[in-house]
């Protein structure tokens, strides 16, 4: 019932149309059939789900979604029509069968007894004329007595940026028995796994860039064990893990003072990069020195600072000019104050009050309550480096957000000194025709 209640409108919607299209062709003055049709711009509807949502005492077999026309094969967003379902719990890929307007899903193994199945088809699937559905839907059946309520919840962040993880995947993975339930993260990173039973699980999450739902080489992922007794709250902070530590990736001179260090995976939050980290050395051997070691957050918050002061300079003139301006005015006779007018002038108006800024409180984008790893370092120097010179930068002991140790260099060069543009101040000296 949940379904057809969603789906009525639509689906009174595109009879409507049907019968203006057909009423249009009836009354046409020429006889025949003009050719073709109007244009179909409305995505599959699903007018029925086998089992249906919430129904309990399932008896095994195939999971059947019904749509009011034929669906294509290739889907949007997902490499295949089975990539569109996730079910949970899963034991591995689930056998998908496609029948002109009916998809059958059948779980890996067969439904297990007294087992809670959620069934989630994500947005994506198309008709023959492309159009795409947006929504998807979500169907929860149970082949016991009940339906599980157990939940895990929270938010899936890209640690290293600080944004949201969006359709990010979130497996709970049961201990012992590798039972696999899943879904996929919002726009915001927002996910939860619902109708789920007690017991341990590894809650891993991770964001599959190549949407193979396996956790490639260099793919960002986080994992943690959890006990689940009704519901419990994450927050899954996704980054590079591995054994190896971090390495310079790149050296950018940002002048001849300051140096922008790029490592190719994030620091540990708890690891402090001094001086000391830090080693440079010229073609020729010699030692330079490092003034300080900062980061982005360190440069933000001395130009805030900067910023902060020039305001605070600009309103002290500003106050002392307004005191010199009223110092003189004082000075002045004043016969009588001007009589204040009681109407409008003719043909004048009023003007409209300021309109109130937007409520954006629904926009405000979540950030980790973990403090976010840096993978950029600046170096400030004391003194100038000497300019199309070849130096060697060493990074020792730098350590990841795995705890992973490294000590990696990189040489770089600083740039040409800059050749100052005479052409303006060269004489013209071309002799004139005649």
């Amino acid at each position: 019932m949940g379904i057809a209640s969603r789906t009525a409108g639509r689906q009174g919607a595109r009879i409507v149309r049907r019968l203006i299209a057909l009423l249009a062709i009836a009354g046409c003055a020429q006889p025949g059939i003009p050719p073709g049709g109007p244009q179909d711009r409305d995505p599959p509807l699903l007018v029925r789900v086998t089992p249906d949502t919430n129904a309990v005492n399932v008896r095994p077999g195939a999971i059947a979604f019904q749509f009011d026309e034929v669906v294509s094969e290739r889907p949007q967003g997902v490499p295949t029509l089975a990539d569109l379902f996730i079910i949970s719990p899963s034991t591995g890929p689930a056998s998908v069968s496609w029948r002109r307007s009916r998809v059958e899903i059948t779980p890996r193994g067969g439904l297990r007894p007294n087992t809670t199945y959620t069934v989630r088809m994500l947005p994506g699937l198309v008709d023959l004329d492309n159009n795409a559905d947006s929504t998807g839907v979500t169907v929860v059946f149970s082949t016991g007595p009940e339906l599980a309520t157990g939940r895990i919840e929270g938010r899936a962040f890209d640690w290293a940026t600080g944004r949201p993880a969006m359709r990010a995947v979130i497996e709970a993975i049961a201990l012992p028995d590798s039972a696999r339930y899943a879904t996929e993260s919002d726009s915001l990173g927002a996910f939860a796994i619902t109708h789920m039973p007690p017991g341990r699980f590894l809650l891993r999450a991770h964001l599959d860039q190549n949407r193979n739902r396996i956790v490639d080489n260099r793919e960002l992922f986080d994992s943690v064990t959890v006990t689940l007794t009704d519901s419990l709250r994450r927050e899954m902070l996704a980054a590079v893990r591995d054994s190896l530590g971090p390495g310079i990736a790149a050296v950018d001179v940002r002048d001849s003072l300051m140096l922008r260090v790029t490592f190719d995976r994030p620091l540990d939050t708890l690891f402090v990069p001094r001086r000391a980290t830090f080693g440079i050395r010229g073609a020729d051997s010699t030692d330079v020195a490092i003034d300080t070691v900062l980061t982005q957050a360190d440069l933000d918050r001395i130009a805030a600072d900067s910023a902060r002061t020039r305001a605070i300079q600009d309103s002290v003139r500003a106050a002392a000019a307004a005191d010199s301006i009223r110092a003189a005015d004082t000075t002045r006779a004043v016969a009588t104050p001007p009589a204040r007018p009681t109407g409008r002038r003719p043909g004048a108006t009023t003007r409209a009050p300021a309109a109130a800024p937007p409520d954006t409180s629904d926009r405000i984008v979540p950030k980790p309550s973990a403090k976010i790893p840096v993978s950029v370092v600046y170096l400030r120097l004391p003194q100038r480096l000497r300019p199309n010179s070849q130096y060697r930068l060493t990074a020792d002991s730098v350590v990841s957000v795995t705890g992973a140790t490294r000590t990696s260099q990189r040489i770089f060069t600083t740039p040409r000194p800059t050749r100052p543009d005479t052409s303006a101040a060269r004489p013209d000296t071309g002799r004139r025709q005649p």
